[in-house]
C-alpha cells in the first residue's frame, strides 16, 4: 500500500502484482495511512539514512537539503540542460 502510493501505481494495481486483495490494501489505507502516520514513517526513514549510511556523512550532516537550483556540467544535449547565462534566475 505505501509503495502503491509511492509510486502511484494505486490500489488496484498494486493488488494486481501482489498477493494481497484490493478489499484488504482499501482497508488498511481507510484505517491507518492518516497525515501524522504518514509523517512519522517518514521522518523514520528519513532518520535512518540520514544518521547512520556511511555515505550520507560524505555530504554532511544531514541538516541541510540540496537545493533544486543547482547546476552542473552536461556535456552533449540535454532537454532539461541550457547554456550558461540563459533561464531563471538569470
Amino acid at each position: 500500500m505505501l509503495i502503491a502510493n509511492a509510486t502511484n501505481l494505486g490500489l488496484v494495481r498494486m493488488a494486481e502484482a501482489c498477493s494481497i486483495s484490493y478489499d484488504i490494501l482499501a482497508w488498511t489505507q481507510e484505517w491507518y495511512l492518516r497525515k501524522e502516520t504518514l509523517a512519522a514513517a517518514n521522518a523514520a526513514v528519513v532518520n535512518y539514512y540520514h544518521h547512520r549510511l556511511p555515505l550520507t556523512r560524505t555530504f554532511g550532516g544531514g541538516t541541510l537539503p540540496s537545493s533544486d537550483g543547482q547546476r552542473f556540467p552536461v556535456k552533449g544535449k540535454s532537454t532539461t540542460a541550457r547554456a550558461p547565462g540563459i533561464g531563471a534566475g538569470q
